[in-house]
């Protein structure tokens, strides 16, 4: 009977040791959690990127006009756009964001445009974790901080709008969490 209540007691110890080292090195395993987060977030958006053409009109047009921004031919107004009445070229943020991503991209790695539009917008989605997660570090806790950063990977309108390809709700999003 005496060993046995030894056992338990000694048992007790190695968990209590371990709950201590792992409260010690909570910021490293948060972490690390939160990189796992991040892969989840971009193995899921990643589904659409070997398809052979974009998914929907809107990706389209942005990558027209992002190719207009890494070509360095950007017309005074844009003929496709408002037919009859061609409208002043005004691409807005994202395009450049896009086409300076993919200049610093071709630098690193050997991608065509048109393969690259398919990677960036899963990109963009997936580092939205981050902020997702800073947020609810600052607002509750460290856990809370997890917990969003997982629900804006997993959030199905979130993955839904990226599976568009290229949209521009994807940096609105991304970047309203910031």
């Amino acid at each position: 009977m005496v060993k046995k209540a030894e056992k338990e007691l000694e048992i007790s110890l190695e968990l209590s040791k371990i709950v201590k080292l792992l409260y010690k090195h909570k910021g490293i395993i948060s972490i690390l959690i939160l990189l796992f987060i991040f892969y989840l977030s971009l193995s899921v958006r990643l589904i659409t990127v070997n398809q052979p053409y974009l998914l929907a009109a809107d990706p389209h047009y942005w990558y027209r006009m992002t190719k207009f921004i890494v070509e360095g031919e950007m017309p005074e107004y844009d003929t496709l756009r408002l037919w009859p009445n061609p409208a002043k070229f005004n691409p807005g943020l994202f395009p450049y964001l896009a086409a300076y991503s993919y200049l610093l991209a071709k630098f690193f790695v050997n991608i065509e445009f048109y393969r690259f539009l398919f990677w960036f917008p899963a990109i963009v989605a997936s580092l939205s974790v981050f902020p997702a997660f800073w947020i609810g570090r600052e607002l509750h806790s460290e856990i809370a901080g997890l917990f969003a950063s997982f629900f804006i990977a997993s959030l199905q309108q979130f993955c839904r709008e990226q599976w568009l390809v290229f949209s521009i709700r994807i940096a609105r999003t991304s970047f309203s969490l910031c």
